[in-house]
C-alpha cells in the first residue's frame, strides 16, 4: 500500500517564536530529539512541554483509548493519528496523559488516569519513571502539520535504548519482523504443498491476501488458520503483550517481531488468540 505523505519545513505552529507553554506537543525520538519533519503515516514518539520540560507521554492509559492519538496529532496540525503501544523504555521520566476524549486538552484528559504533572504517579504499581517498559508512538495522518506546536526549547538529547520504532501501512494489529535465516509466508507451506493445520501461520493485508513475500520490517495482518479456514488475529490481550509478536514471527521462520496496535475493522470475524 502506497502512504502518502504531508511535510513541512517548519517547527512552529504560528511561525514564530512563541515560547513552549504546558500540553505543547512534539513529535521525536526516544531521545528527545525532535523530528526532522511531519510526515504523514511515520512513527514517532509523543513528546509534551511541562514547566521548562519535554516529557515522553507515558503509555499507561494513553495507550487504551481510541481518541488519544487524534487529540495528540491535531494539537500538531494533523487531521487524526494512531496510538501504537511500543513498551520502550526512556531515560527520563514519562508524562501521565492519560485516557482523552475527541477535543480534550492533553494537560486535563478526562477518560482515566490523567495525572499531569505527577510524575511519580503510581497505578497499582504501575508507573511511569525512567527506565520503566511505558513506551508508545503515534502515527499521524492528513492536515498541514509541524513538528512541534510552538516554537520553544525541545529536550537535549540524553542516553537511551534505541526507540522501538516501526514503519508501518494502514492495516490492523500487525507484526514487524528482524532477522531470520529462512522465512516463509505461511507456516504451512515450508516450501512445499502440505496442507494446512490449526494453528498455522500466515502475513498478509486485511483481507486476507497472502504477502507476496516476507520482508523485513515490514508491517503485515497476522492471520492463523482453524479448522480449515483462515482469521486474522484478534486484538484484544494480543497487543498486550511482549512475546506475542515473537511467537507469531517465529512461527514463520524470522527470528523476532513486534505488534502494534491499528483498531482496523475486519469483514470477517478473528480468532481470539490472546
Amino acid at each position: 500500500t502506497t502512504t502518502t505523505t504531508t511535510t513541512t519545513t517548519t517547527s512552529s505552529s504560528s511561525g514564530g517564536d512563541e515560547a513552549c507553554v504546558d500540553g505543547d506537543a512534539m513529535i521525536g525520538d526516544a531521545v528527545g530529539s525532535v523530528a526532522t519533519s511531519a510526515t504523514e503515516g511515520t512513527s514517532y514518539v509523543p513528546w509534551v512541554f511541562d514547566n521548562g520540560e519535554w516529557y515522553p507521554i507515558c503509555g499507561h492509559y494513553f495507550w487504551d483509548g481510541h481518541d488519544n492519538g487524534d487529540v495528540f496529532c491535531q494539537k500538531l496540525g494533523f487531521s487524526s493519528g494512531t496510538v501504537e503501544k511500543t513498551w520502550t523504555t526512556y531515560a527520563t521520566d514519562a508524562m501521565p496523559v492519560g485516557n482523552c476524549y475527541a477535543g480534550e486538552e492533553l494537560t486535563s484528559c478526562t477518560a482515566g488516569g490523567n495525572n499531569w504533572g505527577n510524575l511519580n504517579v503510581d497505578y497499582w504499581g504501575a508507573k511511569c519513571l525512567a527506565g520503566e517498559a511505558i513506551g508508545v508512538n503515534v502515527k499521524c495522518h492528513g492536515g498541514s502539520p509541524v513538528v512541534k506546536s510552538c516554537a520553544g526549547s525541545q529536550p537535549s538529547p540524553a542516553p537511551a535504548p534505541p526507540p522501538t520504532t516501526t514503519v508501518t501501512t494502514t492495516t490492523t494489529t500487525t507484526t514487524t519482523t528482524t532477522t531470520a535465516a529462512e522465512i516463509v509466508t505461511t507456516s504451512g507451506s515450508s516450501g512445499g504443498d502440505e496442507v494446512c493445520v490449526d494453528g498455522d501461520a500466515m502475513i498478509g493485508d486485511a483481507f486476507g491476501s497472502v504477502a507476496t513475500a516476507a520482508v523485513e520490517w515490514t508491517s503485515y495482518v497476522p492471520w492463523v488458520f482453524d479448522n480449515g479456514e483462515w482469521y486474522p488475529i484478534c486484538g484484544h490481550y494480543f497487543w498486550d503483550g511482549h512475546d506475542n509478536g515473537d511467537v507469531f514471527c517465529q512461527k514463520l521462520g524470522f527470528s523476532s517481531g513486534t505488534v502494534e496496535k491499528t483498531w482496523t475493522t475486519y469483514a470477517t470475524d478473528a480468532m481470539p488468540v490472546g
